[in-house]
C-alpha cells in the first residue's frame, strides 16, 4: 500500500510553524500562562499579540530556510532535535544556552545513558519522529522559483507588518515583559540550541591560543627557621552539592552524622561558586581569574593554580571519579577511578566515591617529592540518577526516589535519595580525615568544596546549569569546609580560633580558592592577592614571601 499525502508548500510551512510554534513551546508557554498578572482587555490583548508573533515568527523562519531542493530533510532534523530540547525544557524547568550546549557537547555516555530514559524514547518518538517520518511520505507542491518566491515574500512582508506594528503598539508592554524576563528568549525552542550551538562550534573552532604562563617565577618559600616537616595539601572537589541541605549549614537533617561529630571542622558559611554547572565553575575553581572576568575553556590553554604548585616543586595528585577535570588536570599526574577499575568500588560505566579512597594510604606513605598537592574530584551528588551515588546501605533516608527520571518521584522521594548522597560524601571525607590523621608528621590540610548546587524541584527546577544572573540560590550557594592537623596549624602559624570565627562569618567563593592555595602551600608568586586568601587575618606570622 502506497500513501501519498499532498499539501502545497504553503500549507506546510503554516503547519509547521504552528506546530514549533505551540507543540515544541510547552515550557515556554507553560511560563508564560503562569505569569499572567493583569487581568484588564489591553493586557489579554498585548497577550494576544504575543501568541500570534510567536506563530509568525516560526512561520516566517520556515518561509526563509525550507525550499524545494532538502526541505525534508531539514524538516525531520528539526522535529527530532526540537522534540529532544523540549523535553528537557519542560520536564525540567531548564534554559538552553550557550553553557547548557557546553554541558551537552562534553556530555559522556555515562551521563548519556542515565539521561536517556524510557520515558524521553516515547517522547521523542510521539513528538518529534512520528512527525518526521509522516513529512518523509509527504508531498509539498512547490510552484516554479518566481511564482514561490513572490508568494513567499508576500507572506513575509505582511507577517514583519503585524509584527511590527503589534510590538509598536505595545512597545513599553513588550519591553517590560523583556526586562522582567531576561532569559525568555533562550526558551523559545529551535533558536535557542541553534544559535546557541552556533556560539559553541565558533569559539570552539576559533584563532589557535598559545598556551600563557601567568607567573614563571612561582617558587616554595618555607617560613624561616621552621621545621623539616614534609607538606601535604588535599582539595577534594564535589558535584551538585548544595549548601542548603547540608547539616553543617543548618539543614535539620543529619546529612553530616561523620563530620559534625567532630570539632576539628572549619565550615564556611555563605560560600558561593563561580558557575552552576561542572564545565564553567570546576576550572573557574582553580583559575587565577574571578568569577567576573574569568572565561570558559581558558584552562586549556592558561595556567592554574595547580600547573603553578607543580611548577614550585610540588609533587602533584589528581584523582579523578567524575566526568573529567575539564582542562585543569591536563598536564599534571591523573588517575582515573573507572580506568583503575576497582571491584569493589567500580561497576562498569562508573565507581562510588570510595574507590578515590582505595590504596590511598599506601600512595601518600610513597610520595617523592618533599611537598605534595592531592586532588580528589568526587562524583558526589551527580544527578539524575541520585540512587546509583551510594552503597546501598548509605540509604539513611527513605522512600528514595531509585530513577533516572526523578520528576515522576515525589518531592520528598528526590530530597530523601539527594541528602543520602550528602550523607555518603560526609562519609567518604570523614573516612579520608582518618587516612590524613595517620601522618601526624606531615603539615596538611585539607579543603572540601562543591562545584556548584542543585535544584531539587522548587518552583518546578530540577538539575543545574541555570544562567548565573537568573539562578536560585540552591544552585549557587555551595557547602565549603576544611580541617587542618595540629602540625599544620603549629608550622604555618595559623590561629585556628581566628579561622572558625571567619569560617562562621563566611561570605566566601570560589574566588578565594586561588589564592587560599597559594598560601596553605607557601607558594610565592606575583598573582597571590593577601586579601583574598581567606586565612592572612589568622596568621600568626606573614608568609615568607612577604617578609621576603
Amino acid at each position: 500500500m502506497r500513501f501519498d499525502f499532498k499539501v502545497s508548500s504553503k500549507t506546510f510551512i503554516i503547519l509547521l510553524g504552528a506546530y514549533f510554534a505551540f507543540m515544541m513551546n510547552l515550557s515556554f508557554w507553560r511560563f508564560f500562562f503562569k505569569n499572567i498578572e493583569e487581568h484588564s482587555l489591553m493586557n489579554y490583548v498585548f497577550l494576544t499579540t504575543i501568541i500570534i508573533n510567536v506563530f509568525l515568527i516560526y512561520t516566517l523562519f520556515f518561509n526563509l530556510i525550507l525550499w524545494k531542493k532538502g526541505w525534508k530533510v531539514l524538516s525531520a532534523f528539526f522535529l527530532i532535535s526540537a522534540a529532544c530540547a523540549n523535553y528537557f525544557m519542560y520536564q525540567f524547568n531548564i534554559i538552553i544556552d550557550k553553557f547548557m550546549v557546553r554541558n551537552v557537547m562534553e556530555t559522556t555516555y555515562r551521563e548519556a545513558s542515565e539521561l536517556v530514559t524510557g520515558r524521553y524514547v516515547f517522547w521523542v518518538i510521539i513528538t518529534g519522529v512520528l512527525p518526521a517520518v509522516l513529512v518523509c511520505f509527504l508531498k509539498a507542491d512547490f510552484k516554479p522559483f518566481k511564482q514561490e518566491l513572490k508568494s513567499r515574500l508576500k507572506f513575509v512582508i505582511g507577517a514583519l507588518l503585524f509584527v511590527g506594528l503589534s510590538v509598536g503598539v505595545f512597545f513599553e508592554r513588550y519591553k517590560e515583559f523583556g526586562q522582567n524576563n531576561e532569559n525568555v528568549h533562550r526558551m523559545f525552542n529551535l533558536f535557542n540550541y541553534t544559535y546557541s550551538t552556533y556560539q559553541y562550534f565558533h569559539k570552539l573552532h576559533g584563532k589557535v591560543r598559545p598556551f600563557r604562563i601567568l607567573d614563571n617565577t612561582v617558587a616554595w618559600e618555607d617560613f624561616p627557621n621552621n621545621d623539616s616537616n614534609h607538606t601535604l595539601i588535599v582539595v577534594v572537589v564535589g558535584e551538585t552539592a548544595r549548601a542548603a541541605n547540608y547539616q553543617l549549614n543548618g539543614y535539620p537533617r543529619e546529612t553530616n552524622p561523620y563530620l559534625s561529630a567532630r570539632n576539628d571542622i572549619l565550615y564556611f558559611n555563605k560560600t558561593t561558586s563561580c558557575g552552576t554547572d561542572t564545565s564553567y565553575s570546576l576550572p573557574c575553581i582553580f583559575s587565577a581569574d574571578a568569577r567576573e572576568n574569568y572565561e570558559q575553556g581558558a584552562a586549556k590553554y592558561e595556567q592554574n593554580v595547580v600547573d603553578m604548585i607543580q611548577s614550585a616543586g610540588y609533587g602533584v595528585l589528581w584523582r579523578e571519579n567524575n566526568e573529567g577535570c575539564k582542562g585543569v588536570c591536563d598536564r599534571v599526574p591523573t588517575e582515573l577511578m573507572v580506568s583503575l577499575n576497582d571491584p569493589e568500588f567500580c561497576f562498569g560505566l562508573y565507581c562510588h566515591d570510595e574507590a578515590l579512597l582505595s590504596g590511598l594510604e599506601d600512595k601518600i606513605k610513597n610520595m617523592n617529592a618533599r611537598n605534595n598537592l592531592l586532588v580528589l574530584h568526587l562524583m558526589g551528588s551527580h544527578g539524575p540518577a541520585y540512587y546509583k551515588r551510594y552503597p546501598k546501605r548509605f540509604e539513611k533516608f527513605t522512600p528514595a526516589c531509585n530513577t533516572a527520571d526523578i520528576q515522576y518521584c515525589t518531592r520528598e522521594e528526590i530530597v530523601n535519595t539527594y541528602d543520602n548522597t550528602l550523607v555518603y560524601t560526609d562519609f567518604i571525607l570523614s573516612e579520608l580525615i582518618k587516612i590524613l590523621e595517620k601522618f601526624p608528621q606531615k603539615e596538611i590540610a585539607l579543603l572540601y568544596v562543591s562545584d556548584h548546587g542543585e535544584s531539587l524541584g522548587e518552583s518546578g527546577m530540577y538539575f543545574h546549569g541555570y544562567p548565573y544572573n537568573e539562578a536560585p540560590a540552591e544552585q549557587k550557594e555551595v557547602p565549603m569546609l576544611m580541617w587542618f592537623n595540629k602540625t599544620a596549624l603549629k608550622y604555618d602559624h595559623l590561629d585556628f580560633a581566628c579561622m572558625k570565627r571567619l569560617a562562621q562569618k563566611g561570605g566566601f567563593s570560589h574566588d578565594n580558592i586561588f589564592h587560599t592555595l597559594l598560601g596553605l602551600t607557601e607558594v610565592d608568586s606575583t598573582l597571590y592577592n593577601p586579601k583574598l586568601d581567606m586565612f592572612t587575618p589568622c596568621r600568626l606570622k606573614p608568609l615568607p614571601a612577604v617578609l621576603d
